[in-house]
This record gives C-alpha cells, structure tokens and sequence, in this order.
C-alpha cells in the first residue's frame, strides 16, 4: 500500500496569503523603494483599460472597424509650496503603443477614410492653485 503526503486541505478558503508582506522579506532590497514610495504624497495612480468592440466604418454599414484595447496610465503628484497647492501629473496613452484604427469619416459610399489610433503618447501638467 502506498503512503500519501498530507497537506493543506483542498477546502481551503484562500490560495495565496492574506498580505503581501508575507512574500517578501524583511531584508529584500525592495523594501527600500516601498520606503520610498511611502514618503511620496501621491494623491493618485490608476491604469485604465478600454476596450473598443467591432464597428460600423460607415453609414451603409458596408465595411466594418474591428474593435482594440487600449491601456493608459496615470500618476499624480501633490505638493504644498508656500501658501499654494501644486499639482504634477504625468499620463501615458496607449501604454502598450498597439495599432488601432480610431474613427472613420465614412459617411459617404464613396469615401471610406480611416484614421489611425495615436500611438503612445507622453503628457504632462502641472496645476498651481494658489
């Protein structure tokens, strides 16, 4: 007869650990860039997918845009200097830089133009509210 190793039970409730402070040392070097991040006041990151399905590329519906995903990204930064907020922020379309066709102007049987989706693009501002 064979012996089988016991393990955790196959009902448990969570596959991964609750933290993910129990992944990572106490001594691993990424711990000094979590220290710095810590100490950056960011009011605010975020991804954003969208997601585009199959389209009419005119009014006849004769010829048809297939549909695309498109990541952006965004991180924004806030400071007070002086008596005045300031806010920098920093957004990246199209993270991925896929092609994609964005829009036509089909609107006549006889023209049919498509327009290219922007290709990945670097934007930046900066707010000062005073």
């Amino acid at each position: 007869m064979r012996k089988y190793k016991l393990g955790s039970s196959r009902l448990q409730t969570a596959l991964l650990p609750p933290s993910i402070d129990e992944y990572v040392s106490k001594s691993n070097p990424v711990r000094a860039l979590d220290a710095y991040v810590d100490t950056l006041d960011l009011a605010c990151m975020g991804v954003k997918n969208s997601q585009i399905g199959r389209r009419a590329g005119n009014i006849d519906n004769t010829f048809y845009m297939p549909g695309y995903a498109r990541v952006d990204a965004m991180l924004k930064y806030q400071h007070k200097i002086g008596p005045s907020n300031v806010t920098f922020q920093f957004n990246v379309e199209n993270l991925l830089d896929k092609e994609y066709m964005s829009a036509s102007n089909g609107g006549f049987a006889f023209i049919h133009q498509v327009m290219p989706g922007a290709p990945r693009t670097f934007l930046g501002s900066v707010r000062v509210e005073v």
